[in-house]
């Protein structure tokens, strides 16, 4: 919204400050976070407020969990040149990183097998480098494949 200048004019024999308010952010892990005890590890970008009032932050690829931040916002201090400021009450803002189920992978060692007919039982090894999430498993650590036997008849 827009004031015209006699809105925000000074009232008679007052000193008029101009100020920009600043925000701070202070941000805390939350227990049960699968980033561990630090932001940082959750973050590349630690959380800030810009003077209009958006949030920003960047995360880590792969990170989740929930972080708790606390917002207030000062002035540039007194015009008696003090360095008192006036800081608002902190607000509270929780910000959570779902984690998501990444699609197993896994690479064939063999695309076709050829066998002479009555040879009887044979194992091998049709797969490698299997990760239950796709991504060498270093993003899913607590999950495991599950391996799915199939048996074939053909006629």
């Amino acid at each position: 919204m827009t004031h015209r200048c006699d809105e925000c004019a000074c009232p008679k024999n007052t000193m008029c400050e101009n100020q920009t308010a600043v925000f701070d952010i202070a941000c805390e892990v939350l227990q049960g976070c699968d980033c561990g005890a630090n932001v940082s590890s959750l973050f590349t970008n630690a959380p800030a407020v810009l003077p209009d009032g958006t949030v920003t932050f960047e995360l880590f690829p792969y990170a989740s969990g929930a972080v708790e931040c606390n917002i207030s916002m000062r002035d540039q201090g007194s015009l008696d040149g003090t360095s008192l400021h006036a800081v608002s009450g902190p607000k509270h803002l929780k910000i959570t990183v779902l984690p998501v189920n990444k699609p197993p992978s896994y690479k064939l060692v063999l695309n076709d097998i050829f066998l002479i007919e009555d040879e009887g039982m044979r194992e091998m090894q049709v797969a490698h480098k299997i990760y239950a999430d796709g991504m060498n498993g270093t993003t899913e650590r607590h999950q495991v494949p599950l391996h799915v036997l199939y048996s074939l008849a053909c006629n």
